[in-house]
């Protein structure tokens, strides 16, 4: 094929550069092309995902075989496939590793020699590494731009495995160079094959003598000597957040160590029914509200008072004081990650401790967005926060903010942020928390259903007349709380607490929205009443959202009577309509 025959299964936006043409690849969410097509320099075309993904797995993606990409005699001649640059710390280029297909590798140092004699060798993307204090370190470079894809720090060195019980071809000097780069711990993913075990216990020997910490992940769902690797494994379904979750919970590597051991068969075990009875029960943070571990979302719409309820809520954990009845169940300091406003959260915890009487109290705030789309940057939020405290929470406020570059709307990213955000509260031992918005209509939160699904805990608030009312629509262990209205109250000092609604929420007088409903359903409807559909069109200066908790109000008033599926308006003191 040539490459405008290729170019033809790549529907989308296309940027042309020089020779090259980039267009959105079907393998990840690409928001902007990032997959180069061109000519190879020997016949055929060369395609580059510079995301990461296999060549092989885009052109199956789009009908296409590797066949496609060569020679139009049918590949008669090896065609360039794809090319890895090997640069120094500063980015300098010592020399390319140029794959072939049918497979095959070459060297091509960048002084233009035959050879890599007097060349410096490195590990691969050696320049990404500086800071980094986790790496992992997989068998070869697309593996590892397949991590980087997903945010998590990488590399390999330049000839991977040796086969038939050779010499290692992992050298002292890569693992020098990471701890040159500020690296102190290693989580090695192997081929799942003999020579991919052999070199992963290679290079766990080489890091472990120049004294970083060691893990070995054998990736669970590979076959025995089957020759999968780490891109394998992600082409199956899973993500980012299970493989941090293999790297935490895998042991520390040691000289003794058997990397061929199946991944964790050492520690499964089955439960029987008495066994299992016996487990703990989940526990709560604050009673019958929030879970003491997992991952809550709080949301509702610009003005429902949600950075105020998270101050008074982290309050309440902090001190231990009951929050609107509920027992902290578990008090203890809480951390707020201030993505948007960090002097809009102090006016209004500050309004909660003056009106509190506590004059200090452990919430701490981390002034900027943390990245939950970023394993690096929750890994280095960890470094930071780890042992500081006894964490209960972490609040990430807002959503929007801490997926900054995402689309609230895809799947993806929604899978990602939530299992980050989870990712924390594993690693602290505590509730994960998020702050959302909720959708044009008020209906729920905005964006991918992904996020209620990841979810253990969603609770929504939304203002209604003249007050914000608490509804809790998932609770993955328990039954939602009951619906409860809270209302603003100014503080003296300055900034807003919430307390509960006074009885006048039902007994008072009727707010300006209750009026307008109630008189709209008398005036254009009589006796004849209406479905609440009808009803809530006639109404359209109302909001749905507040409508619906209008009617129920109007009703708990006993000024509004439903029979059936339709709603009648009761004259003022009626006990019924006509």
């Amino acid at each position: 094929m040539t490459v405008a025959d290729v170019l033809a299964h790549f529907p989308g936006p296309r940027v042309r550069s020089g020779a090259t043409t980039k267009v959105t690849c079907p393998c990840h969410a690409d928001q902007t092309p990032s997959l180069a097509i061109a000519k190879g320099e020997h016949g055929g075309v060369v395609m580059t995902c510079h995301a990461g993904c296999a060549t092989e797995t885009v052109v199956a993606a789009v009908g296409l075989t590797m066949a496609d990409l060569m020679n139009g005699n049918g590949a008669s001649r090896p065609v360039e496939v794809a090319r890895y640059p090997y640069r120094d710390e500063h980015g300098a280029l010592l020399y390319e590793k140029v794959r072939l297909e049918p497979k095959r590798f070459y060297i091509a140092p960048a002084n233009g020699a035959k050879t890599l004699d007097g060349v410096r060798r490195v590990i691969y993307r050696l320049d990404a590494l500086a800071e980094e204090p986790r790496v992992f370190v997989a068998e070869g470079e697309k593996d590892v731009d397949r991590l980087w894809a997903l945010h998590i720090p990488a590399t390999c060195n330049d000839s991977g495995a040796s086969e038939g019980g050779k010499a290692p071809k992992w050298r002292d000097e890569y693992s020098r160079q990471l701890t040159a780069a500020g690296c102190t711990s290693v989580v090695i993913v192997p081929d799942e094959d003999a020579p991919g075990l052999a070199h992963a216990d290679a290079v766990a020997r080489s890091c472990h003598a120049a004294g970083l910490t060691v893990r070995v992940v054998r990736l669970p769902g590979l076959a025995p000597d089957s020759k999968q690797d780490t891109a394998d494994w992600l082409d199956a379904g899973h993500d980012a957040h299970e493989l941090l979750a293999l790297a935490d919970a895998a042991p520390e590597w040691s000289p003794d160590a058997d990397a061929t051991t199946a991944p964790g068969a050492s520690d499964w075990r089955l439960l029987s029914f008495a066994e299992l009875l016996q487990q703990p029960d989940p526990a709560w943070l604050v009673d019958g509200i929030l879970p003491a571990r997992g991952l809550a979302v709080l949301y509702g719409p610009s003005g429902a008072a949600k950075t105020t309820c998270i101050a008074g809520v982290l309050g309440s954990i902090a001190t231990g004081r009951p929050w609107f009845g509920r027992s902290i169940l578990t008090p203890g300091a809480c951390l707020y990650v201030a993505a948007e406003d960090v002097a809009g959260f102090k006016v209004r915890l500050r309004a909660w401790t003056v009106d509190a009487g506590v004059p200090d109290v452990a919430v701490w705030t981390f002034p900027q967005a943390v990245s939950l789309l970023e394993p690096a940057a929750v890994e280095r939020f960890l470094t930071l926060v780890r042992g500081q405290q006894t964490w209960r929470a972490v609040v990430f406020d807002t959503y929007a903010a801490s997926i900054e570059g995402g689309q609230e709307n895809s799947g993806e990213v929604s899978q990602v942020a939530a299992g980050l955000a989870r990712r924390v509260g594993d690693a602290l031992s505590c509730l994960a928390g998020i702050v959302h918005h909720s959708n044009a209509q008020g209906t729920r939160e905005r964006g991918h259903t992904g996020l209620r699904g990841s979810a253990d805990t969603m609770i929504s608030l939304a203002p209604v007349d003249d007050t914000i009312e608490v509804d809790c629509s998932k609770q993955r262990n328990g039954p939602p709380f009951p619906r409860f209205h809270l209302r603003l109250r100014p503080q003296p000092a300055g900034g807003c607490i919430l307390v509960p609604a006074t009885s006048g929420h039902i007994d008072g007088p009727l707010t300006t929205g209750q009026r307008k409903a109630l008189d709209t359903l008398r005036q254009s409807f009589g006796h004849g009443g209406a479905t609440k559909t009808e009803w809530a069109k006639a109404c359209p200066d109302i909001a749905d959202r507040t409508f619906y908790r209008i009617a129920e109000n109007l009703q708990a008033r006993g000024r509004v009577q439903q029979r059936g599926a339709r709603f009648y308006a009761l004259a003022d003191g009626a006990d019924d309509v006509d």
